[in-house]
């Protein structure tokens, strides 16, 4: 067992070493060094535990090979999780994501809780792999990446992040909901049969639920507060048009589902917005969903999953999964600012400006967006 255990130390060193270099060598944009210096980190981190236990290896004592190979075997899951997840961002890295990157990097120092977490940007639809304590990985689409309109989903995602942040004290909240979704759901009289049995089942099904569902009517508010209008354009424009199964699922497709109807996530979003004085866009998104739901002949229904009832608690638990959170607000300067494109303009005020530039004159939109872009990134 000691060769064996040498064998694959030897090669973890080996293969340790390769990454570093790679690494070191790859040209990256100046908004990612943080991430990459956190990746030598964590290889050095590594390669001394290897080194480690080869030393321990060399010993004469028998009694510490259990040792070894755990410790062998905790090197080993590292190893895999750094080529599948964690590698890959900075060597797919190229000077265009300096533009998504200027926004993650932005998020995260404006939040005491994450300033310290390095981020990392991932090719793919909207999402992120939110940890606490690693550096976050965020996923946007390629053909997103340089331009200003959608790039707001991403603060959605780092709501994902912050409810990771303070996991215990969400979880509490979001049970406090699933508690009171259960009651409001309890029929007024009780049966002892087959069908009753079967309800109890589906009422079970619809609090579970409820657990991922909460949490992302969460982010959409963090999204809401901390992009302003822009982010409410974003989201209704993003989803609109993507097909029937953004405005009606079946039961058993929701009851699948991680996230809520997107039609139902729009009319919470809407809500949301007419709380924070939103009213204008409030009525835009609404009235654009419920257009496209007409010409599809689709009537608002969510067999079961939601009823009116749910609103106040759910608002009561938005709320103060907020206040524990404490995301950043967007500022009344940042909503409607109308100024030029600078280099120390905030995200939100840029976002904000070119949903309202894109609004007022579609057809020069493309022209000014490319402007914009330069002037932010100068």
């Amino acid at each position: 067992m000691q060769k064996q255990l040498r064998e694959q130390n030897e090669d973890l060193l080996r293969e340790i070493e390769g990454i570093t270099q790679a690494v070191g060598a790859v040209s990256i944009p100046d908004e990612l060094e943080p991430y990459r210096k956190w990746l030598r980190n964590w290889a050095a981190n590594l390669r001394n535990q290897v080194e480690r236990n080869l030393m321990n290896l060399a010993r004469s004592q028998v009694d510490i090979l259990t040792e070894v190979l755990d410790q062998t075997s905790v090197v080993v899951r590292e190893v895999y999780v750094f080529n599948d997840r964690y590698l890959g961002p900075l060597l797919r890295a190229r000077e265009t994501d300096r533009l998504s990157l200027r926004l993650l990097n932005w998020m995260h120092q404006e939040h005491a809780r994450t300033s310290a977490l390095p981020v990392a940007l991932v090719d793919g639809s909207f999402g992120s792999w939110p940890v606490d304590s690693w550096p976050t990985l965020y996923l946007v689409p390629p053909g997103g990446q340089q331009r200003l309109l959608h790039l707001p989903l991403c603060f959605h995602e780092f709501g994902h992040l912050l409810y990771a942040c303070h996991q215990s004290e969400m979880d509490d909240l979001v049970r406090d909901l699933q508690q009171s979704i259960a009651r409001r759901l309890e029929p007024v009289a009780r049966r002892n049969d087959a069908q009753a049995q079967r309800e109890q089942q589906r009422r079970k099904l619809i609090v579970e639920r409820w657990y991922d569902w909460a949490q992302e009517f969460f982010c959409d508010a963090v999204g809401l507060l901390m992009g302003g209008p822009s982010f409410a354009l974003s989201f209704s424009f993003y989803f609109r048009t993507i097909g029937q199964d953004a405005y009606q699922r079946s039961f058993a497709d929701q009851i699948r589902s991680s996230h809520p109807v997107t039609w139902l996530r729009i009319c919470m979003l809407a809500d949301r917005a007419r709380k924070i004085g939103f009213n204008e866009v409030a009525d835009q998104i609404e009235d654009d969903w419920e257009s496209v739901a007409r010409m599809m002949r689709i009537q608002e229904d969510y067999f079961g999953c939601y009823d009116k009832t749910f609103l106040p608690d759910l608002r009561r638990t938005t709320d103060n999964m907020l206040t524990e959170a404490n995301p950043r607000p967007a500022t009344d300067d940042e909503v409607n600012y109308t100024g030029p494109i600078t280099e120390s303009l905030p995200p939100p005020a840029v976002f904000n400006l070119a949903w309202r530039m894109l609004e007022g004159d579609s057809s020069g939109y493309v022209h000014w967006e490319a402007q914009a872009v330069s002037g932010w990134m100068s």
